[in-house]
């Protein structure tokens, strides 16, 4: 096991995140390191909007969110890094208009709890 996997599980049991949870955020960023052929820690905004992108277009929304979450937590919690930056590689060009609506839909509470 890598540092930064040990490292990441670290945060993550810090957080006191289920089992569970901690096994889809770890297949995430395995799945981004995959995708962008290097450490998670040395990929690039851009790459992680493309990485992100392609899973939008593969996943239905729930899942989606939860691989959103997942790589927003591994940037946040175990690199520290500023989420701003990433987010505004999101909103670059054109899908800018799907971004707005998909980050509405992930805001918006289910029925069942309003």
């Amino acid at each position: 096991m890598t540092p930064l996997r040990e490292h990441l599980i670290a945060d993550m049991r810090t957080q006191n995140l289920p089992k569970e949870t901690q096994e889809v955020y770890i297949s995430e960023v395995a799945k981004l390191a995959r995708h962008c052929r290097k450490s998670p820690d040395l990929i690039a905004p851009d790459e992680l909007a493309e990485f992100l992108d392609g899973r939008k277009n593969e996943l239905p929304v729930p899942d989606y969110s939860v691989a959103y979450e997942a790589v927003k937590f591994f940037f946040t919690q175990t690199l520290g890094r500023a989420w701003g930056t990433a987010v505004k590689a999101l909103t670059k060009g054109t899908d800018l208009k799907r971004r707005m609506v998909l980050d509405m839909r992930l805001r918006t509470w289910p029925q069942t709890l309003r």
